[in-house]
């Protein structure tokens, strides 16, 4: 696949962070004009973005060293090395629901109305999430061999904390 955007000298720019930031964008886009005809402006849309984004990438990181601790123990200081992989979807979504629901309580806007609001992005977002996942070689389903399957190179280093496409240690 191609984990590798493309470099900008030595810095490494990630297909994966590409599309999680394309998949923001999306969902701020599709925010804004939804909410011209709710009556909610531009500076709500994007406020409500940015909590979801900061409380759903920690969310994320949370779950993948929760789900591996002995492994981020070991070296504590992997924790932040969010660059070198380790984020969980479901982390992501259950911390960034509870940023909407504190987000409708600061705002004193019905919880069901900013729920349904937000509902409309999660899966473009997500479209895009699994887009990045693709061109990053991780998140793959069973083995298929029929004519539309798609094969990956055994060798290369997929998956968080350097495991290969076929779930080896390095």
């Amino acid at each position: 696949m191609h984990p590798i955007f493309f470099k900008i000298g030595p810095l490494p720019i990630h297909s994966f962070g590409v599309m999680m930031g394309l998949a923001f964008l999306a969902g701020l886009y599709n925010w804004v004009l939804l909410g011209r005809k709710e009556g909610r402006d531009y500076s709500y849309c994007s406020d409500l973005l940015f909590w979801i984004m900061i409380s759903g990438i920690l969310g994320a990181r949370l779950a993948c060293v929760v789900s591996d601790w002995p492994y981020y123990a070991e070296k504590p200081v992997r924790i932040l090395q969010i660059w070198n992989g380790g984020l969980i979807y479901y982390g992501g979504f259950v911390a960034a629901a509870l940023a909407v629901v504190i987000f409708a309580r600061v705002h004193k806007q019905n919880l069901l109305s900013v729920l349904d609001f937000v509902a409309t992005s999660v899966p473009l977002a997500h479209a895009f999430g699994r887009v990045g996942c693709f061109l990053n070689g991780c998140c793959h389903g069973i083995v298929h061999q029929g004519l539309l399957s798609v094969r990956y190179p055994a060798t290369r280093w997929t998956a968080c904390r350097g495991k290969t496409s076929t779930g080896l240690a390095r």
